[in-house]
């Protein structure tokens, strides 16, 4: 199990040490065809019909810039970056607060062409409501790419490349009081390790106590490490989250893919403002392509659904080969009133641990 998110207040402080794992080299192979899990096709520009930013347009072209922009980021302000690669000077780039409606963009619309490498996080955001991180790549943070804490509502992430990030490629913590990061938006955007996790507490994305979010047409590739064990589901929403939708998104060689809910330890007495009394409730995993072509270690299931009443599992289509026996599980006695239908599976859909659905118009091949 993933452990425990945790918020994060500074971006100082003492890691904890990482468990030491050898790395995969590149090759998966399957009936001796070599199948690279390294590329990416940049997507057309996403900034056609956008309108002009209220606070103007700060343009920058070295890191240096970039930290003095965004120092000084102001409400309504777009911060673009020319073609290049920034390395963070630091631990982070770190967002003043309280903002609104502020960007950070790549300039050409070409995600390939801007890259933020390297830090203990890449961009820190706190109180700012409305940020868009766009058309660039976010590679190497030794910790999180994107981390957003209490009260950073609204988030667009959109044509953005995510690559070899140490722990979570986008982390949405918990904050006191139940606060958390309500109503994001991930899409077209790619999640990859290229030669595999460095070790198994990774996510693509991982949300706590968050409400709303909509994550689709991504691509989260390699969430697996060599030395096999349980890797972090590629997507997470749990901890009192709620009402995510997880749709049109491809995913090609990762231990676990979708997870809404985790666990089943949540009480009633838990405060949380977004009022999820479980680990997650409502929301549908629909129309998206799971593909893992060979058998991986730590292999485990693709679809699940745990401590997550009123959650739909829909049109999507599973290809395991072989290494777990279920495709989609959905878990818990308070794992209600749960629909799965119409899904395209090559391993079985199961009840766990008291779980109840409605599971109808499946294809299992």
């Amino acid at each position: 199990m993933v452990p425990f998110g945790h918020q994060i207040t500074s971006p100082v402080g003492t890691r904890p040490s990482r468990i030491a794992v050898a790395v995969l080299v590149v090759g998966l192979c399957a009936c001796g065809r070599a199948t690279s899990i390294s590329s990416d096709v940049p997507t057309a520009p996403s900034t056609v019909g956008a309108p002009a930013p209220s606070g103007g347009v700060v343009r920058v072209s070295s890191a240096a810039e970039l930290q003095a922009a965004v120092t000084a980021l102001v409400s309504g302000q777009t911060v673009e970056l020319a073609r290049g690669t920034y390395v963070v000077p630091g631990e982070a780039f770190v967002l003043p607060q309280p903002l609104t409606s502020v960007t950070i963009a790549g300039a050409t619309g070409n995600r390939s062409d801007v890259t933020i490498r390297g830090g203990r996080f890449a961009i820190w955001a706190n109180n700012v409501t409305g940020l868009t991180v766009r058309d660039l790549t976010l590679e190497g943070a030794s910790e999180h790419g994107l981390i957003l804490n209490c009260e950073a509502h609204a988030p667009v992430i959109r044509n953005v490349a995510f690559r070899d990030i140490g722990d979570q490629f986008i982390k949405a913590n918990p904050g006191p009081g139940g606060c958390g990061v309500d109503d994001g938006l991930v899409e077209d955007s790619l999640f990859e390790y290229t030669r595999g996790a460095p070790d198994p507490y990774t996510n693509g994305i991982d949300v706590h106590f968050g409400a709303g979010w909509t994550i689709r047409r991504n691509t989260f590739r390699g969430f697996f490490t060599a030395a096999g064990g349980l890797v972090g589901p590629a997507i997470l929403i749990w901890n009192a989250s709620r009402d995510t939708v997880v749709e049109g998104n491809t995913f090609v060689d990762n231990v676990r893919d979708i997870a809404l809910g985790l666990d089943a330890t949540r009480t009633s007495q838990a405060p949380v403002s977004n009022g999820s009394l479980t680990d997650h409730r409502g929301g549908r995993i629909s129309g998206n392509i799971i593909t893992r072509r060979v058998m991986l270690p730590g292999a485990d299931v693709a679809i699940l659904v745990a401590d997550s009443p009123q959650t739909r599992i829909e049109g999507n289509t599973v290809t395991m080969a072989g290494g777990y026996p279920n495709a989609i599980e959905y878990r818990f006695p308070r794992t209600t009133g749960v629909v799965i239908t119409s899904n395209s599976v090559d391993a079985q859909i199961l009840a766990r641990d008291g779980a109840s659905a409605t599971v109808t118009g499946n294809t299992v091949r």
